[in-house]
């Protein structure tokens, strides 16, 4: 949508806090975007401004870094005979209209019953530092990037959900898999279809333990527009209400639409009845930025048997502000949590 230059003229404009805000929230080169539609006159003193640019810069190296790397592991990989799948990140980038400048994490790569094979041959590969295995992915450091190499694309804590959250991934990874060209490869991203569900699963396993920025919601609000003629709508409420998160669809929804901008054709639900608690949730957003890194509560994870105890305490009480809302998951997600912690322990794993 156009910027309304309105809100930037005629009255103080907090650009430092603005700058430190679109930060925190992940969302810096975007807003930078945005900040070049204004008329000159409303635009951030030069200081600041080029400040932000260079912010800018060094996300769009960072993404260059990144394709750069994940078309070398994508190279090796075929060397070995395995097709991995691109979840999030890059492969969510191309549906900006910038995608450089989309602020980029670690690279996620789904192998599935290949992934005991690559486990044995990734550490032969040059240049790469093995890191710890969980039940989900095993991480591991290439080239300055963070890679996790996933056996499962995502887990729940709760048992009968996590199945059924195992099978609904099956039905679509890897067969379904699209493939399409990025950064002079060729790489196999997951349909649209599965990212309008997926990348739901994820912001709300991290919003209910620690937090989660607008840059979440933006590449789910993302997908659900630029893939909305992939996306069958009576398939994607069956699925949400078999993995339990009907209540986060709408919650994260009403954010999308009301805060974001994302027209409230492409969610489809009713979000009146969700405003308050979606209100409160983009307070909680704001307070806790990316990954809830803001939080003056730390001691999050951890090996240590004291940490967990911590982190046990912390996340229970955050659940307990969230009464009523994916009561099947929250309710129960400290304690499974606390309880495959253990199991994880017993196991070796971290």
């Amino acid at each position: 949508m156009p910027v309304d230059a309105g809100l930037f003229r005629g009255a103080h404009v907090d650009w430092a806090g603005l700058f430190r805000l679109s930060k925190e929230q992940a969302v810096a080169g975007i807003v930078f975007d945005g900040i070049g539609a204004l008329p000159e006159d409303c635009r951030p003193p030069q200081e600041i401004a080029l400040e932000w640019y260079v912010f800018v810069l060094r996300i769009e190296q960072a993404n260059r870094q990144a394709d750069a790397v994940l078309a070398s592991l994508l190279s090796w990989h075929a060397v070995q005979g395995i097709r991995p799948v691109l979840l999030k990140g890059r492969g969510l980038a191309r549906l900006y209209p910038c995608p450089a400048r989309r602020q980029c994490g670690d690279i996620d790569l789904f192998l599935g019953q290949d992934y005991g094979k690559a486990k044995a041959l990734l550490p032969r590969m040059q240049g790469i530092r093995m890191d710890a295995e969980g039940e989900k992915h095993l991480s591991c450091r290439y080239q300055g990037v963070e890679v996790e190499i996933h056996r499962r694309a995502a887990c729940f804590y709760h048992p009968l959900y996590n199945r059924r959250l195992q099978v609904w991934v099956k039905q679509y990874l890897p067969g379904k898999a699209v493939r399409m060209a990025l950064g002079g490869v060729e790489v196999q991203c997951p349909p649209g279809q599965f990212n309008a569900v997926y990348l739901l699963v994820h912001i709300l396993l991290h919003f209910i333990s620690d937090g989660v920025a607008l840059r979440q919601i933006m590449d789910w609000a993302i997908v659900l527009r630029e893939c909305a003629d992939e996306i069958d709508t009576g398939r994607l409420l069956h699925e949400l209400r078999c993995l339990g998160i009907e209540d986060a669809y709408k919650v994260f929804g009403y954010v999308a639409v009301c805060y974001l901008g994302l027209p409230s054709t492409y969610v489809h639900a009713s979000l009146e009845e969700v405003a308050g608690r979606g209100d409160v949730f983009f307070a909680d957003i704001l307070e806790g930025g990316n990954w809830g890194q803001k939080r003056s509560a730390q001691g999050h994870g951890g090996r240590s048997w004291k940490k967990a105890w911590r982190n046990y305490l912390r996340i229970k009480e955050r659940c307990g502000r969230m009464d009523g809302f994916c009561p099947a998951l929250v309710r129960w997600y400290p304690y499974c949590r606390a309880l495959n912690f253990m199991v994880k322990k017993l196991k070796g794993l971290d």
